[in-house]
């Protein structure tokens, strides 16, 4: 519970994907993707109830093995590459209305922890902000990221010509979006349509954490990881 309000953690994991066959239930060091996940969030106690929402009846079973406390059949309107994480949170909400507050928990960020969700949510405690999302500081020195003009082929650096020159200390930080947490008011979400606002809160998170499992090689990169912290 949260500020003496009901709180529904959201799994999205439909079944297929391009880059890993059933990458949703795919092992990764000896279990599922999403059990990780799903364990995290059930360590957390913010957490009231952990959903999972699925168009697959294996993965709401493995969901259940793993201890998911809501189970929801994703309707298959909800289920295609084009179905947005907004409409499946709306549609979760919409079974339980009771919830005051959601996270949307992606599965393929096993390295992101209770602690991690635990942290969001103090960021909201004192700040009128209503939501959260969690980052990581980008790779990419902002001073050589370009735009390329599509007719003619010019480029121009975000941080204009003179900013080529500048040396990495005087450089500003910039972060992107890691996948891992998204928190927020049911109302609001509801009203919006949105994940994010230009009131929402970054909650920043370690490199070393954020990784998104999208292709064989992040699943490689995860199992080292795991076998390196001896669990």
């Amino acid at each position: 519970m949260f500020q003496k309000e009901k709180v529904l953690a959201i799994i999205p994991a439909r079944s297929g994907s391009k880059g890993i066959r059933d990458k949703n239930i795919t092992n990764l060091h000896g279990k599922p993707l999403l059990s990780w996940t799903i364990e995290s969030a059930r360590k957390c106690e913010i957490l009231d109830d952990v959903a999972i929402s699925s168009d697959s009846k294996k993965i709401i079973a493995l969901a259940k093995k793993a201890g998911a406390t809501k189970f929801i059949q994703r309707p298959e309107s909800l289920s295609t590459d084009s179905a947005s994480s907004v409409d499946v949170i709306i549609h979760a909400l919409d079974l339980y209305p009771s919830y005051k507050w959601y996270v949307l928990l992606q599965p393929t960020s096993p390295l992101r922890n209770e602690f991690h969700i635990y942290e969001s949510f103090n960021l909201l405690k004192n700040n009128s902000s209503q939501s959260v999302v969690s980052m990581s500081q980008s790779k990419s020195k902002p001073n050589h990221i370009f735009s390329i003009d599509n007719k003619t082929q010019d480029i121009n650096p975000i941080l204009g010509w003179p900013g080529l020159l500048m040396p990495r200390q005087s450089l500003k930080k910039y972060y992107e979006l890691n996948g891992a947490i998204y928190i927020g008011r049911a109302d609001d979400i509801r009203r919006t349509k949105k994940l994010m606002d230009i009131k929402t809160l970054g909650y920043i998170m370690d490199q070393a954490v954020s990784l998104d499992i999208d292709d064989p090689e992040d699943l490689k990169v995860a199992q080292t990881i795991l076998e390196n912290r001896g669990l």
